[in-house]
């Protein structure tokens, strides 16, 4: 995630990448077959980890005025909790 955010998408090197991760680029690649399934596995969980907390704070309480604040604030924590996914992701 750290290259994707520091480079973009399309500087980001899989060398970098797996050096980062601390894994041989083979390694990287017997779990994704190219830059871009691993690009979108991590939107994937990144976007995963912000809906749950969306979920949460809609059920966390009946009252509507409570409920939606509860989501604007789930939603912004994960945005200062994750300054680069955010970028990704938005």
């Amino acid at each position: 995630m750290e290259v994707f955010v520091a480079r973009g998408y399309h500087a980001a090197a899989m060398d970098e990448i797996a050096e980062r991760a601390g894994v041989s680029k083979p390694g990287l690649y017997q779990h994704f077959p190219g830059k871009q399934d691993l690009y979108l596995a991590l939107l994937d969980e990144s976007i995963e980890a912000l809906v749950e907390a969306v979920r949460t704070a809609l059920v966390s309480t009946n009252d509507n005025r409570q409920r939606v604040n509860a989501t604007f604030a789930a939603y912004f924590e994960y945005v200062a909790e994750h300054r680069g996914t955010f970028r990704l992701v938005f």
